[in-house]
């Protein structure tokens, strides 16, 4: 791992546990002030103990190598909570031939490395332009009805909802 990938991952990590503090603040806890460095457990480590955050990640992808989303669906499943806490949304579009057969293989191979792993096909609408932010706004909406509707459940029972997802838009 480079030192530009490691600045950009300790940003993200304060960005996340700040959302996370105005997360537990609007339930009336606090998060630790310092992360520990020590133990198993990686939930200790964010200051979440039983609290349901999960961390949806919609990959848009147009043509994109089977063998990148696999290498990068590898790098997001290596994580301790990509199993208890991660949804990942694969964004396909209609427009690529095969997209749905590339879908289905890669749900196939990590149906169980993540808490939930789906795709969606966008479309083009009429009078939508075409590109990435078509794609991931309808993937988004997507996401938000089945999350709406009836709740999603992993397998631990654990009830996801809009009030618990932060959603990432991820290039593959």
């Amino acid at each position: 791992m480079g030192i530009g990938q490691v600045v950009r991952a300790r940003i993200g990590w304060v960005r996340t546990r700040s959302v996370l503090r105005r997360y537990e603040a609007m339930r009336g806890r606090r998060l630790p002030e310092r992360e520990e460095e020590d133990g198993d457990d990686p939930e200790a480590n964010i200051g979440v103990s039983n609290e349901l955050v999960f961390h949806a990640f919609v990959i848009p992808n147009y043509k994109e190598p089977r063998e990148l989303l696999q290498s990068t669906l590898q790098y997001l499943s290596r994580h301790p909570l990509a199993k208890k806490r991660y949804i990942v949304l694969l964004a396909m579009e209609e427009a690529e031939e095969g997209h749905r057969d590339k879908a289905d293989f890669l749900l196939d191979q990590f149906h169980e490395s993540f808490a939930s792993i789906h795709f969606t096909t966008h479309r083009l609408q009429q009078g939508e332009m075409k590109g990435k932010a078509s794609n991931v706004s309808w993937a988004v909406e997507r996401l938000v009805e089945t999350l709406t509707e009836s709740g999603k459940e992993n397998e631990e029972k654990l009830l996801v909802t809009t009030e618990n997802v932060l959603v990432t838009v991820l290039d593959a």
